[in-house]
């Protein structure tokens, strides 16, 4: 209901990244009211998950208010919608004319592929698919479901039988270490890795 109707929900992010064109300015007129219907509904304000950003060297942490691709859940059929989108949305047609797998000068990726495949984006194509279709995409801003981690300090607690989020003051149920340690203050891979010898539900 505060998302429009939107029956697809997908996980947030600090950051719009890829960037899209006029990307940050029309997430704020498209999405920033029902962000804020959002967090009221769970009895947050709209800092509440933005009070863990930290400074990262080398790149803006914003706010979280973006999409990530890394969760996306709802019922087939308009899942299905969703992914077919991605699907045609999802290609940097710069990037075509002359394939490439670095990003920002950064060394070849190997999991992007090779070819053509490095030129698509499945961040960019969900980017692109919640601003064109907007009433088939909700984002959990409050992180209930998925909290993504680049960007942010460590808001877990953990206990022997669950993971409790700080930021929201509930059991967190999904838990997204996305991006490489050497790129943030918080190791996150090294916290996820040391879960085993803390937690219980760890394997």
């Amino acid at each position: 209901e505060n998302s429009g109707g939107a029956s697809v929900v997908v996980s947030a992010d600090i950051n719009q990244y890829p960037p899209v064109e006029d990307g940050k300015r029309r997430f704020a007129e498209i999405f920033g009211a029902r962000r804020a219907r959002v967090m009221t509904a769970f009895g947050l304000d709209t800092e509440a998950v933005d009070r863990w950003k930290c400074h990262v060297d080398n790149f803006q942490v914003d706010s979280y208010q973006f999409i990530n691709s890394g969760f996306i859940m709802g019922p087939a059929d308009e899942l299905r919608k969703v992914l077919s989108c991605m699907l045609d949305e999802g290609w940097d047609h710069n990037c075509l004319r002359k394939p490439s797998c670095s990003i920002d000068g950064n060394a070849p990726r190997r999991e992007a592929g090779e070819g053509d495949q490095c030129c698509f984006d499945d961040q960019r194509a969900l980017t692109l698919c919640a601003l064109k279709h907007p009433d088939r995409i909700a984002i959990d801003y409050a992180s209930t479901l998925m909290m993504t981690t680049f960007g942010m300090e460590n808001m877990f607690t953990i206990r022997e039988d669950s993971i409790y989020s700080k930021a929201i003051g509930e059991t967190q149920c999904f838990i997204h270490g996305n991006a490489e340690d050497s790129m943030q203050p918080v190791q996150w891979d090294a916290w996820t890795s040391s879960l085993k010898d803390h937690f219980h539900g760890a394997v």
